[in-house]
Parts: C-alpha cells; structure tokens; sequence
C-alpha cells in the first residue's frame, strides 16, 4: 500500500495488533523433538531452508515464508510493533 491520508490510516486501523504463529508442526517441519542427534547449529541454504547440524532439511510450511515476508515489508503493518517479548515477561490472562 502506497501513499496516506484516511486510506492508509484505515488500512492501518485494520490489522490485528498481534499475529500469534504455533511454531513446531505449524510454520516449520520437522517439530524439533524430531531432530535427534542433529539440532542446532543450522546452516541456511541458497532456497531459504535451513539444514541441521546432522544435514537433516528444515523448512518452512505451506505460505509461511510469504505470510512472513508480508507481514515484514507491507505498509499496512509498517505501524505494528515488532518485537519479542520473552515468555516471562507476557502476562498470563
């Protein structure tokens, strides 16, 4: 999304403050339990997947790469904060 006024502060307005991403099973595979006798470190390869320490191919699941890659360079999320916090420091409702 280009330029401002009311259409880029709607568009602004319209998506959700936070994206919340189950990890294993879910964005990559294998789920990292299933990384016996490999494991970090990861080497990244020239396609964007990684290999474990034992060459066993780790990868991004279905359109996470792209959901990403959106979720980093679209305008409509250029106000959202990005950041991580540690599970100690979230509240626990």
């Amino acid at each position: 999304m280009e330029g401002g006024g009311a259409a880029a502060s709607s568009a602004a307005a319209s998506v959700p403050r936070v994206v919340v991403f189950d990890l294993d099973g879910c964005v990559w595979y294998p789920e990292m339990y299933m990384l016996w006798g490999g494991g970090a470190p990861f080497k990244a390869q020239s396609n964007g997947d990684l290999t474990d320490n034992a060459g066993q191919k780790c990868y991004l699941m279905g359109a996470v790469r792209e959901i990403m890659h959106t979720l980093k360079t679209d305008s409509a999320w250029g106000q959202s904060h990005h950041h991580h916090r540690p599970a100690s420091q979230r509240s626990r409702t």
